[in-house]
């Protein structure tokens, strides 16, 4: 009997594209078409922040101004 392995590295990426897979971590980017002065067409990749990062930056300023006003709500 015979046996043997093979190993190769290869880039993939989780089920929704930016979470951590081993010790390698994306950042979110989008592609932004910009069009030159020559009519040409260029697209760029461009950090981008998601809607949970600012939903969550949202919910905290309010919580801090509810908090320095007296209401009754935790940070």
């Amino acid at each position: 009997m015979i046996g043997g392995s093979v190993r190769f590295l290869t880039n993939l990426e989780s089920l929704n594209g930016v979470e951590s897979v081993g010790n390698l971590t994306r950042h979110r980017t989008a592609p932004i078409v910009l069009r030159t002065e020559t009519g040409d067409y260029l697209v760029r990749y461009v950090p981008v922040i998601s809607g949970e990062s600012i939903a969550h930056a949202y919910q905290m300023t309010l919580a801090e101004l509810a908090h320095k006003q007296g209401l009754p709500v935790t940070r």
